[in-house]
């Protein structure tokens, strides 16, 4: 277990929070990101196990020093970011580093800074994240994992579920049901798994998307986009698509192409003129949530499967 002290203000407010009733230990303890034992220890009035004020002075002391290490790796991820051509990330990085710039002049009181941004930070993303606006959920989800290493203090990621790291879970009755309901679309159902068969006035809209200029010979971009679709609806690896869509390897490789390229962002603005994508669009979103917290890292099938099963799952709990 990692350790990990309040502050007398949270202490007060978890005390307050405790006294009202209406909170459990756990139920405060998943609010304030910590373990139930804590919670209950600071309600019961029970020591700390170490000196909180030497442990303070560490934090507040390693914080300073870690602000100007991160300056100039910030710095240098984002012309790193600007040499591959990822402007996503760039514009990211770039955001980081003057923020953390903005700073310096404030050494002293850096450690109080810090959390009072990475809470700012928390608060906007979950903001953000409710508005669907997905670039400014990335910016500021990554922006607090980089806040959350300088301060040192071990908070837990609000958002490791929704990043792929959701662990995996047996399935009720209730999200049974709702797989049946999913039949009920445009695609060409096989059996008990959902078509990609994209038709030509669809294939229209993209293929611009991904045709380019290749040597040697050509590939059937369609049939690799059509079994690139179907193993977003219904695998959790390359390996499970069927024959017909082609050679797995030079799918596996052209879904790490296009995935760098954006074209699966670009695929959800085809969703309302390509009626084929509706069943995918969960996947697509997935895929995008990946990219802007990790940038070019190509995320595995299986994860984005477990992203899309842990937000029908949250759905199904809400109704």
């Amino acid at each position: 277990m990692t350790f990990r002290y309040c502050t007398p203000e949270e202490e007060k407010e978890i005390i307050d929070m405790y006294k009202s009733g209406e909170y459990s230990y756990q139920q405060i303890a998943d609010i304030k990101n910590l373990s139930k034992g804590t919670v209950i220890n600071i309600v019961k009035g029970y020591p700390y196990c170490q000196d909180k004020a030497t442990y303070y002075a560490r934090l507040r002391e390693e914080s300073a020093d870690k602000l100007e290490q991160e300056i100039t790796a910030t710095k240098e991820r984002a012309q790193k970011a600007y040499d591959r051509g990822n402007m996503s990330a760039y514009g990211i990085h770039t955001r980081q580093w003057l923020m953390l710039l903005d700073m310096l002049p404030d050494k002293d009181k850096i450690y109080d800074r810090l959390k009072d941004e990475r809470m700012d930070c928390e608060q906007k993303a979950w903001q953000a994240l409710g508005d669907l606006s997905y670039s400014e959920f990335g910016y500021l989800a990554d922006t607090w994992e980089l806040l959350a290493d300088i301060i040192g203090d071990n908070a837990k990621n609000p958002w490791a579920a929704i990043t792929g790291g959701a662990k995996s879970k047996s399935r009720s009755v209730r999200f049974a049901k709702t797989g049946s309901k999913r039949q009920n679309t445009n695609f060409i159902p096989t059996d008990t798994k959902y078509g990609c068969e994209l038709s030509n006035e669809s294939w229209a809209f993209i293929r611009p998307l991904v045709i380019t200029n290749e040597h040697g010979r050509p590939s059937n971009h369609q049939k690799i986009m059509n079994g690139i679709l179907y193993a977003l609806a219904n695998c959790s690896s390359f390996r499970s698509i069927p024959r017909k869509f082609g050679d797995r390897v030079s799918i596996n490789r052209h879904f790490s192409e296009w995935y760098k390229t954006g074209v699966f962002g670009d695929l959800l603005s085809f969703v309302l003129v390509c009626p084929e994508l509706e069943h995918v669009k969960p996947a697509l979103l997935q895929i995008e949530k990946h990219r802007l917290i990790y940038g070019d890292v190509v995320p595995y099938l299986c994860d984005i499967r477990k992203g899309v099963e842990s937000e029908e799952e949250k759905n199904t709990d809400r109704t």
